[in-house]
C-alpha cells in the first residue's frame, strides 16, 4: 500500500516539473514578444497533476496572477486536484 502513495508523489512530482517548465516557456515567449502557450494547455497540465508546479510558479514569479478569467478556472481546478491527494495522504 505505501507504494502506491510513492508512485502518487512521483507522478505529482514530475507532472509539477512539467507544468513548470510550461509556465516558464509560456513567460519566456511573453517576454520575447513570441506567440504564447495557450492558456488551455497550461490549465491541462495543472489539472493533470501539475498544480503544485502551477502553484510555485505563480507565487514565485507573479505570472497570470492577475487575469481574473484566467484564475478562476485556476483556483477550481486547484480545489478540485488538491482534495484528492490530501485525502490519499492524510485517510490512506
Amino acid at each position: 500500500m505505501i507504494w502506491r502513495k510513492w508512485l502518487l508523489i512521483a507522478y505529482l512530482a514530475f507532472a509539477s516539473l512539467y507544468t513548470f517548465f510550461l509556465w516558464w516557456l509560456d513567460k519566456r515567449r511573453a517576454i520575447n514578444k513570441q506567440r504564447r502557450i495557450a492558456e488551455k494547455k497550461l490549465l491541462q497540465a495543472t489539472m493533470w497533476g501539475g498544480w503544485l508546479g502551477a502553484l510555485m510558479w505563480m507565487s514565485f514569479f507573479r505570472h497570470k496572477k492577475f487575469k481574473w478569467t484566467f484564475l478562476w478556472k485556476f483556483w477550481l481546478i486547484m480545489i478540485c486536484r488538491m482534495i484528492p491527494v490530501f485525502y490519499v495522504f492524510i485517510y490512506r
